[in-house]
């Protein structure tokens, strides 16, 4: 059988190498083609690029990368990471927000036009770790990466219901007085905006779930020191109609004013808010929200503020300032209010600054407008050139802002240059001198209320000292002040006061709830529960007339001054004063010298037997 199939078999073997010889030849032949057609192909395409897109030459074999055909994939990443760059929408984070996900990236992409899946989209980010097992496929990145939620925001501090609370009473008041007779103004300072580098990248660099990883070049840093505007802004809030005694009556809305200061050559003080309170009620897009129908001013203005050193409503120069606001203006009462440590960013200016900061996305703000006023080694050589410099920043940062409209309120947005010696521009004013003279320590314990967190300032009822009330405050507080917030809670036997300031038992009850409330032994003073303050209550007090100051200083010179000197308790006399009883200097012949002090004290009247 073997040898019957051997001629056939030699046969078939011939046969195919043939075959395979025709095949090699074949092979050899279509790839000189190819290479032929390839040639011929490159030095058309060559001199022709439409010709090459067209046709979809590409100069290596393999599948090709997406960039490829659409090479604005990755500059389109980097500008939806970079697009309103600045501030959380809510302002609860120093976060940027516009993509929350990847999922909220691919589908920013595929809105633009782009064809790119999930994973494509994330093989074009940084890794989330160095050590990624995924890393090596992250070839072809973008400076951006994808990071878990924060959950990390603002911190909470032991007042912060306290402090609400004071809010809320507040916001109260204005809802029931309406935007008639009330005005109701957020301020704070924004981020400083630096000079000559981007000013949002540099402000907040994160997205809320994407974090953008900041590349600067050689020249793209702050060109010296203290090279930034300070941008104060105020917002005018709208009082709702027929909401009364809901604090979600005053809106989110209204017009908002920036103040441009330069962070070098001025600072944010009580003194310059002052300033920019006086030009809002010269500006026209305010008129409705400062002024009545006849013109005047309205009767009540309500200020919230972060607690900042220039804004917080205990410190003795914000004081100052608002008395000179309350007698300037007339008013019925004026409140300042802040919220706790911390907490700031649920003031309502915080909803003003995110489309603020989108602005600045991408804005390099010059510091050489009109030539560079720095030597070599950054030192300012020509002053004047330095002021004009910092003027046209601030001035087209102005510009920038002032085309916004914000809720279909405008935005206006102006720079305030440096105070020139001896200008009465309002900020030249001292604590010890100027118009504060004619304020006496009587009419301060008649007219304000100071605390931790609140400051108010309210007319009196004697007629010679103060005019008749515009507004219906008698009506809501017939009291004059804001009661004092108290905490109260459930039990089996009704309501009780909780006697734990620092207690998470019970609540606060808004004004409406505590006026109807016949809660015994209410306390006299306005911090009796606020945590953070329990230790100083008493020291805080006057023992005389039972007012409460916000610190211990201020309470001294409330007795020195309404009581007299001789009142001041003996624990409270300055190391000064001590070491002159126990040292005493050399009389003055016009002072007679006192040998014992208790008995120059004793009073010379004596019990009859």
């Amino acid at each position: 059988m073997h040898l019957f199939f051997k001629p056939q078999l030699r046969t078939q073997i011939s046969l195919a190498e043939q075959k395979l010889k025709v095949a090699v030849r074949e092979c050899a032949r279509k790839r000189r083609e190819r290479e032929s057609k390839r040639n011929a192909l490159q030095e058309v395409v060559a001199s022709n690029p439409q010709l090459r897109k067209r046709l979809k030459v590409r100069e290596r074999t393999g599948r090709p990368r997406l960039e490829d055909d659409q090479p604005l994939l990755l500059q389109t990443i980097i500008k939806i990471a970079q697009a309103h760059g600045g501030a959380d929408a809510r302002r609860r984070s120093e976060a940027m927000q516009l993509c929350r996900t990847l999922d909220d990236l691919v589908a920013e992409l595929r809105a633009g036009g782009f064809t790119i899946s999930r994973s494509a989209a994330y093989l074009r980010l940084l890794p989330r770790r160095a050590n990624a097992g995924d890393g090596p496929r992250h070839v072809t990145t973008v400076p951006v990466k994808l990071v878990k939620a924060q959950t990390s925001e603002h911190r909470r501090h032991m007042d912060t219901e306290f402090a609400l609370a004071t809010v809320r009473q507040v916001e109260c008041v204005v809802s029931m007085l309406g935007q008639g007779q009330a005005f109701f103004l957020s301020q704070d300072d924004k981020a400083r905006v630096p000079l000559g580098i981007t000013a949002a990248n540099k402000q907040a660099p994160l997205l809320m779930h994407m974090e953008y990883k900041v590349t600067l070049a050689d020249h793209d840093f702050a060109v010296a020191p203290a090279h930034k505007l300070i941008p104060s802004v105020y917002a005018a809030c709208s009082i709702k109609a027929g909401v009364l005694g809901d604090e979600r009556a005053v809106s989110y809305s209204g017009p908002t004013y920036i103040a441009i200061r330069s962070g070098k050559h001025s600072s944010s003080t009580a003194a310059s808010h002052a300033v920019d309170f006086n030009t809002i009620y010269t500006l026209a897009e305010f008129r409705e929200f400062v002024r009545d129908k006849d013109g005047a001013p309205k009767p009540v203005v309500a200020i919230s503020v972060d607690g900042g050193p220039d804004e917080a409503p205990r410190h003795r120069a914000v004081l100052v300032e608002a008395v000179r606001h309350f007698r300037k203006l007339e008013l019925d009462a004026l409140f300042v209010v802040a919220n706790a440590p911390g907490r700031s960013a649920y003031n309502r200016v915080e909803r003003r600054m995110a489309p603020l900061s989108k602005e600045l996305s991408g804005l390099v703000l010059p510091h050489d407008f009109f030539g560079s006023h720095l030597d070599a080694s950054k030192r300012t050589t020509d002053d004047r050139l330095e002021q004009a410099n910092f003027g046209a920043a601030a001035m087209i940062l102005a510009d920038v802002w002032s085309d916004l409209v914000i809720d279909g309120h405008p935005v206006v947005a102006e720079y305030v240059p440096e105070p020139t010696p001896g200008s009465d521009d309002g900020e030249h004013h001292d604590d010890d001198g100027g118009e504060e003279d004619a304020v006496s320590a009587a009419w301060l314990a008649d007219h304000v209320r100071q605390s931790q967190y609140l400051l108010q300032i309210v007319k009196c009822p004697n007629r010679l000292c103060c005019d008749q009330l515009r507004s219906n405050l008698a009506s809501v507080l017939p009291q004059r002040f804001l009661p004092p917030p108290v905490k109260v809670a459930h039990n089996s036997d009704g309501l009780l006061t909780v006697s734990d300031p620092a207690s998470a038992e019970g609540n606060f009850p808004n004004l409406l709830a505590m006026t109807a409330l016949n809660i015994p032994n209410k306390p006299s003073v306005y911090d009796f529960f606020c945590p953070s303050v329990q230790n100083d209550l008493e020291a805080r007090t006057c023992d005389f007339c039972g007012l409460y100051f916000p610190s211990i200083t201020a309470k001294k010179e409330h007795i020195k001054e309404l009581h007299g000197r001789a009142f001041v308790d003996a624990e409270e006399i300055d190391d000064t004063l001590v070491h002159n009883f126990v040292n005493p200097p050399d009389p003055s012949p016009d002072v007679p010298l006192i040998a014992n002090v208790n008995e120059w004290l004793a009073t010379p009247f004596v019990e009859d037997q």
